[in-house]
């Protein structure tokens, strides 16, 4: 029954919407510019011994979430992908590369640093949650497009998610919108979109066939605010997306999002 995904999908998903409903809320009320904006980047941090310490730190917890995720993957015989040893090292050099990237250019490095406890939680919530709905979905055979709406709880699902979705996003810009950081903002969205447009339309003699993994648009969703931006919602954001990130990693892999058809 699509009831064994609610309690894992309201403690992935319940906390980040009821701290998105509040900090909206509070973000209508105030004017823009109206509050001083925080470095978009922690690049704007001195590179010391201690950020480098950090930078290390980071990545090892990052390779032991996946590693583990994949262990626990293998070990309860559940959904992954079988690798070769070239293919795991790929992943290996892939994981650590988007663990530097999410350190240096988002707010990774705050919350880790400042509240390293309760975001190292918040990761392993991230990823037992996303694992527990991929596998419950997978075992039901339930997709956005088709099963969700046959019954009501997939309905109801469904709506959940794109709610979900909607205001990550309204909070995103409402965020950006306070701080002054609007145009930087849809700069990136634009960027982001338009070069997985521009990939898709590239002339060549077979289209391609798009399938945009969860270990890529979690990486990429976490390059955008709120991910980027230190409040609560943040802080459960950038943890969920990590989430989905590394289960993606772990289960099937650095994958190709174009493929010939």
């Amino acid at each position: 029954m699509l009831l064994m995904v609610w309690p894992f999908f309201l403690a992935f998903a319940g906390p980040l919407i009821y701290f998105l409903v509040v900090e909206i809320r509070d973000l209508l009320r105030i004017e823009p510019r109206s509050i001083t904006p925080p470095p978009l980047s922690s690049l704007d941090s001195t590179i010391d011994l201690t950020y480098i310490r950090g930078l290390g730190l980071w990545s090892a917890w990052y390779a032991v979430v996946v590693v583990g995720c994949r262990k626990c993957l293998e070990a309860g015989e559940l959904t992954y992908r079988e690798k070769g040893e070239g293919e795991q090292a790929n992943d290996v050099m892939h994981g650590l590369v988007c663990a530097a990237v999410l350190y240096i250019t988002t707010g990774v490095r705050a919350k880790f640093t400042e509240k390293t406890k309760l975001f190292m939680c918040l990761t392993l919530l991230g990823v037992g949650g996303y694992a527990w709905i991929f596998e419950a979905s997978r075992t039901l055979h339930v997709t956005l497009t088709s099963q969700l709406s046959d019954t009501f709880q997939g309905v109801v699902l469904a709506l959940c998610t794109f709610l979900t979705v909607g205001l990550v996003l309204f909070h995103s810009y409402l965020t950006a919108k306070a701080l002054g950081y609007l145009p930087a903002f849809g700069y990136v969205t634009c960027y982001i979109l338009a070069a997985h447009v521009f990939c898709y339309f590239v002339p060549g003699e077979a289209l391609s066939r798009v399938h945009i993994h969860h270990q890529w648009w979690g990486f990429v969703m976490s390059l955008v605010p709120p991910a980027s931006h230190q409040s609560r919602a943040a802080m459960w954001c950038q943890a969920m997306l990590f989430g989905v990130h590394a289960h993606g990693l772990a289960a099937f892999g650095a994958q190709p999002i174009f493929n010939n058809v």
